[in-house]
């Protein structure tokens, strides 16, 4: 009888563990959400001066576009390695967890 409890108490924990790794993937991903917003506006605006250039002076001037999009290009350059980090930590939190239930499997 108390391996029937120790088997209950296993999946207990397991589920409990699993629900757990969700809730920080789902956590991680609504950042993920956050930050793609961030990175929508930075292209918009890129994409207004662009506009802006052209129906103000019938074309582009390279020198001046990368001039008045730097700084949106620098932070959408930011945004992008947050992504990847958090796109990291998500291929970790699920690697621990085809870990831990291969390891629980094999007892």
């Amino acid at each position: 009888m108390s391996g029937f409890f120790d088997k209950v108490k296993s999946y207990t924990k397991q589920a409990a563990d699993q629900t757990s790794r969700a809730a920080k993937v789902a956590k991680i991903k609504m950042n993920m959400v956050s930050i793609n917003s961030e990175k929508d506006r930075h292209l918009k605006s890129i994409g207004l001066n662009v506009f802006s250039m052209v129906s103000e002076t019938g074309g582009l001037d390279p020198e001046a576009l990368r001039l008045a999009c730097r700084d949106n290009v620098m932070q959408i350059n930011q945004l992008n390695e947050k992504i990847q980090e958090l796109e990291n930590e998500i291929a970790a939190i699920q690697a621990t967890s085809t870990d831990s239930e291969v390891g629980e499997d094999e007892e």
